[in-house]
């Protein structure tokens, strides 16, 4: 029981840093984007 729910938090934290990741890279290249049109 407890190694599942350590696996499972590790799979939580995984998947939060990827989505944390991806936004952070898409408004990067948003901000990128919209400097390079000015």
């Amino acid at each position: 029981m407890r190694l599942r729910t350590r696996r499972h938090l590790g799979f939580i934290t995984s998947v939060g840093a990827m989505l944390v990741l991806g936004t952070s890279l898409t408004l990067a290249s948003i901000h990128g984007t919209l400097d390079g049109n000015r």
